[in-house]
């Protein structure tokens, strides 16, 4: 399960809302989801310039989960990011609306 993942690699894992910000924001509860924090709020109309200052910084082999809320937004990220040489980028298939 997502929530086991995010235990055995919290500090390994970098997990990405890619969801506008106000729905982001509608996440309060974050441990229920299984989540030991919130995880960082990159809107994928802003992904590109995200992914590329991560390029800068050297860190593709950063393992990336990226969650949205029904895992379309998501899928783009981590297909992106794949592309561009992040080979342990995930998307949370369904989107945290599953969970």
């Amino acid at each position: 399960t997502m929530r086991e993942m995010l235990s055995k690699r919290s500090s390994k894992v970098l997990v990405v809302d890619v969801r506008e910000s106000p729905e982001h924001l509608l996440s309060k509860n974050w441990e229920t989801l299984g989540f030991l924090s919130p995880p960082i709020n990159v809107p994928l109309s802003r992904f590109a310039n995200f992914i590329g200052e991560l390029s800068k910084s050297e860190r593709r082999s950063q393992e990336m989960l990226f969650i949205c809320r029904s895992g379309g937004r998501s899928l783009i990220a981590a297909k992106t990011s794949r592309r561009l040489g992040f080979n342990e980028a995930f998307s949370l298939k369904g989107g945290i609306s599953l969970i």
